[in-house]
């Protein structure tokens, strides 16, 4: 696995750019991981992140930029997606999982991102600075993986 990685990308806030962010980031990361569950499952989170500033912190509107960047070292991966559109409500993190419902379907559609995002990452935090809000996302794996 090679170590000290920083890669940034800038995404429209269009829906149609979320599925090219994710080809894209699986590429960067099946060059640095073999762990395909891995890459299955960081993509996953990072993709409903972005969907998140489409849909909450700009309301769905174009015209506006995502800004995802990855840092990857030997121990973890941190993908922070920064926007600067509406703050998110910092208690929507306590959303730790389905464990309420009885059935994944009795979440309501648009509900899921936050409570799968924290199933899939080892740590999330949000803050918003200066107009920019950041949700940080980290990932710790074993090394050679």
């Amino acid at each position: 696995m090679h170590t000290g990685k920083n890669i940034t990308f800038l995404i429209p806030s269009c829906q149609n750019h979320v599925r090219l962010m994710g080809c894209a980031l699986k590429g960067v990361l099946s060059e640095l991981f073999t762990d395909q569950e891995l890459i299955y499952l960081v993509d996953l989170a990072v993709t409903e992140a972005v969907s998140n500033s489409i849909r909450h912190a700009y309301g769905g509107e174009t015209g506006y930029l995502i800004k995802v960047k990855l840092q990857i070292n030997e121990k973890d991966l941190v993908v922070t997606v920064q926007d600067q559109g509406q703050k998110m409500d910092p208690g929507f993190l306590d959303k730790k999982g389905f464990s309420t419902c009885r059935d994944v379907k009795e979440v309501k559609e648009g509900g899921r991102g936050i409570p799968l995002i924290n199933e899939i990452m080892d740590h999330v935090e949000y803050s918003s600075l200066d107009g920019i809000n950041h949700l940080i996302m980290k990932k710790e794996f074993d090394r050679g993986k």
